[in-house]
Parts: C-alpha cells; sequence; structure tokens
C-alpha cells in the first residue's frame, strides 16, 4: 500500500525540491541557450503550494521554536542589518539577493508549510525518506545524460557544462545523488539490484570525470556514518558495501588516466590554507565585519571573495554570533545525521562547506538541517502550540 503526500510531507518536498531540482533546471536549459534562474522556478511551485494550503486549512499553527530555528532566524536579523550598514558596497548588494534568493526566501516558504498543517502526531521519516529519494532520482536521470552528452572541458582536466560552469556543483549535485540512491537502497530498502549497483557505478564514474574531490569524500563519508551508525547493518553487509566501493573507485579509475581527481599539485588546497590563515588572523569581533567584507579586506576593495570555509567566514562577517550559529548547526546535523536521508545530507553539504562555496552558495546545506531538525523533533511527538485563523471559511 501506498503512502500518499500529506500536508505534513509538503515542506519535506519542497526542501527536498530546492535542493536536488535547480542544477537539472540549470543544466537543462542552459544546454538550450535559454538563461532560466532555476530557484525561481522551484521558488514559484513552492508559493503556489502555499497559497494552495493556506487558503484550504484556512489556519496556520505555531510551534515552540528550536534552537536551531532560533539560530537562523538570528542569521536573518544580522544579515540585514549588517546590509543596512554597507548598503552602498556593490558586493554587499549581490550577497543578500543572494543569501535571500537560496536561503531566505525558500526557509521561509519551507517554514509556512510546517506551520500550515498540525503535527500533533509523529512525522513519517520513511514517507520522507521515499520524498528525498524519489525527488533525486527523477533529478538525476536527465542530469546525467545531458552531462554525458553535453559535457565540456575546462582546460584543467575537469568538465562542465553549460548552465553550471563550475566543476563543483557538477560534483556536488553528483554526489548528494549518489549518497540518497546508495544509502536509500542499501540501508532503508536493504535491496541492491544489479540496477542500483549500475546507476551507483554510473554517479561515480561521472564524479571521477568531473574531478572534485570534496564532494566524493564528502558522500563516502556521509554514506558510510549513515549506514553504519543508523542502521546497524551486519559485519557481512558492511564487508559487501566496502568491497563495492573499492571495486566502484578502482572501476571508474580505469576509464581515465588524467583525472583531476589525482593531480598531485595541490594549488587549490594550498590557496585555500593561505585564505584561511588570513581569516583566523581577523580579530573575532562580536558580530563580524560585515556582510560581504571578506573581499574588502583581503583584496582591499569592493570585490566578492570568500575563503571557501563556512566557519571562516561566518567569523569574518558575523563574528562571535556567526560562530554561535554555525556551531549550533552542526550540534543539530550530530543529532540527525543517521536519522534520516536529508539528515545525512546535512552532513554532506556541511562537508562540503568547509572546503568550498560561500554562505548562498551553500545554502543547500541550511535548509537540509533545518529540515531534518524538524524531522528529528516532530518524528518523536507532536509540537503543535496553537492553531491562528486566516480568516476565510
Amino acid at each position: 500500500m501506498k503512502s500518499k503526500i500529506g500536508y505534513r510531507q509538503l515542506p519535506y518536498l519542497v526542501a527536498t525540491l530546492y535542493i536536488a531540482a535547480p542544477p537539472t533546471i540549470s543544466v537543462f536549459f542552459g544546454v538550450l541557450g535559454i538563461d532560466v534562474p532555476s530557484y525561481l522556478l522551484v521558488s514559484l511551485i513552492s508559493l503556489f503550494l502555499v497559497i494552495y494550503v493556506c487558503y484550504s486549512s484556512g489556519k496556520l499553527y505555531t510551534f515552540r521554536l528550536s534552537y536551531l530555528s532560533l539560530a537562523l532566524l538570528l542569521f536573518l536579523l544580522i544579515s540585514f542589518y549588517s546590509f543596512s550598514l554597507t548598503v552602498d558596497f556593490k558586493t554587499s548588494q549581490n550577497k543578500i539577493m543572494y543569501l535571500s534568493y537560496t536561503i531566505f526566501v525558500p526557509l521561509f516558504m519551507i517554514s509556512i508549510l510546517f506551520m500550515a498543517s498540525r503535527h500533533v502526531y509523529p512525522n513519517s521519516i520513511i514517507l520522507t525518506n521515499k520524498i528525498c529519494f524519489d525527488v533525486f532520482r527523477y533529478s538525476i536521470a536527465p542530469f546525467l545524460i545531458i552531462f554525458l552528452i553535453f559535457k565540456t572541458g575546462d582546460g584543467y582536466g575537469q568538465f562542465v557544462l553549460s548552465g553550471l560552469d563550475n566543476p563543483i556543483w557538477i560534483s556536488r549535485h553528483l554526489g548528494a545523488a549518489l549518497l540518497v540512491y546508495f544509502s536509500y537502497n542499501l540501508a532503508i530498502k536493504k535491496k541492491m539490484t544489479i540496477f542500483n549497483v549500475l546507476v551507483c557505478l554510473l554517479i561515480l564514474y561521472c564524479m571521477i570525470l568531473v574531478g572534485s574531490r570534496t564532494p566524493l569524500i564528502a558522500c563516502l563519508l556521509a554514506s558510510i556514518l549513515f549506514i553504519v551508525k543508523g542502521r546497524g547493518l551486519p559485519k557481512s553487509t558492511l564487508l559487501l558495501f566496502f568491497i563495492f566501493m573499492v571495486i566502484s573507485f578502482f572501476t571508474a579509475i580505469s576509464f581515465l588516466s588524467n583525472s583531476y581527481l589525482f593531480e598531485t599539485n595541490f594549488y587549490s588546497l594550498y590557496q585555500r590554507m593561505d585564505l584561511l590563515k588570513f581569516s583566523w588572523d581577523i580579530p573575532l569581533s562580536f558580530s563580524g565585519y560585515g556582510i560581504a567584507s571578506f573581499g574588502r579586506l583581503y583584496l582591499g576593495g569592493d570585490f566578492n571573495y570568500y575563503p571557501h570555509n563556512i566557519l571562516a567566514e561566518f567569523h569574518v562577517e558575523y563574528g562571535l554570533m556567526g560562530i554561535a550559529i554555525i556551531l549550533l548547526m552542526i550540534s543539530a546535523i550530530g543529532k540527525t545525521y543517521n536519522k534520516s536521508i536529508i539528515g545525512a545530507l546535512s552532513l554532506y553539504y556541511l562537508i562540503n562547506a568547509m572546503f568550498s562555496g560561500d554562505l548562498a552558495g551553500n545554502g543547500s546545506l541550511f535548509l537540509a538541517v533545518f529540515v531534518a531538525f524538524n524531522l528529528h523533533l516532530f518524528s518523536k511527538k507532536g509540537r503543535t502550540v496553537q492553531s491562528t485563523g486566516l480568516g476565510h471559511g
């Protein structure tokens, strides 16, 4: 008997759409030569769902805010306050726009959907895992086809796509799909068919072809921790899992001879270590040096630049308050990474955020940890406090 998606599952559906759909939308329209803002399409779908659900239910329910919700609210308030003090800088204008686009607006949509239904009964982790798997399954299939047909070399041993011109974003999407596909079939359904193995091998091959290291390492770590810590599989299954990963890794290598993945120069690593040193040499202040301030401090002008480490970025731009925000997020991830697929994804995106991207580029981390922590809370007991009528019957 198949379970239907109800109001209580819509926040998880929308969050997964925000995480999984934009890369596929970007490359699909990219190969067609059409410039389409991928997050905008997902936001329009989310807005339609919010309007429909609010109109249908006629009520919004309030909840006791968790420490994570308060931390994310603090992140929002500090960001806009900081922007008000640096509004004349172009980089500040761009960053607040991208933060709103990839984090604040999606979180607002998801929060409204959480409030649109009563959570007096435990939320279903099983159904949420299925939703996450289905969204990624339907997202990664066209993405793989487009990648294999339309990929182009970037001149440095890596591959890019029209619509995603940075290999790291391609690899991140592939890694998230591999984590979801592999963990769901092995740990939850406990059924790795030949087809499932071939799909995982294909995704892994594409990841190695792209050449970005961190998403591959993050995928392996998050998968292992989710399967071992969360599922308690027998030793024989874990041995098969290890053998599968080793065989998969070297099978993919056999197709390649000059992948960037095996480059030993490590120039990007040395560069990022210099950025980290610069970041931590900056004295810690209470609320930081302002949104998008890292580029101004590091390059001495109104330039968009970031340390490729979420801790360092919070340290510089948000100060002690920012460090508190990210530590509370890490605490939430520690409670959820082995409880659900979306929880494992939050750990995956956290590892990636330690080595690449800026705050806006790591929007998937904020969305994943928010819904994973709510699922963790709502799966134990109801959280509804009271309802507020919307003024119609």
